[in-house]
């Protein structure tokens, strides 16, 4: 019994760290990809972020950025220490998947002042 629960720590483990090794990596790019923050203006969008931690982030994007462009911000702070995440609209409940990433903030509909919320997977035993 000992060897098996060693064993497990250790796969335990080792999930933790791969899992920690993707996060800094996505971090490290989405830093990379990210742009400066546009001034506030006709075209511009102020989003409220609401983390699984309670914390809110603010910021502005132009409307014709990508949605990649949300999640960039929001994997360059370290914030979300998941592997997978989605981020949904407050209402009318939507879900924007990163698979959406290449959809503009316009098209996809994106108001000015959005609250937009980080959705965590169903945690795994």
């Amino acid at each position: 019994r000992r060897a098996q629960a060693q064993q497990e720590e250790e796969a335990r483990e080792s999930r933790r760290k791969l899992r920690q090794s993707h996060v800094e990596a996505r971090a490290a790019a989405a830093k990379e990809n990210l742009l400066p923050e546009p001034e506030t203006g006709e075209n511009t969008l102020e989003l409220a972020i609401k983390l699984p931690s309670g914390q809110r982030l603010i910021r502005r994007f132009l409307s014709s950025a990508k949605l990649q462009a949300v999640y960039d911000f929001v994997d360059a702070g370290g914030h979300v220490t998941t592997i997978t995440y989605a981020l949904s609209t407050s209402f009318p409940r939507r879900t924007l998947p990163p698979s959406m990433g290449e959809s503009s903030l316009e098209a996809i509909a994106l108001q000015n002042q959005e609250s937009l919320t980080v959705e965590l997977p169903p945690q795994s035993p």
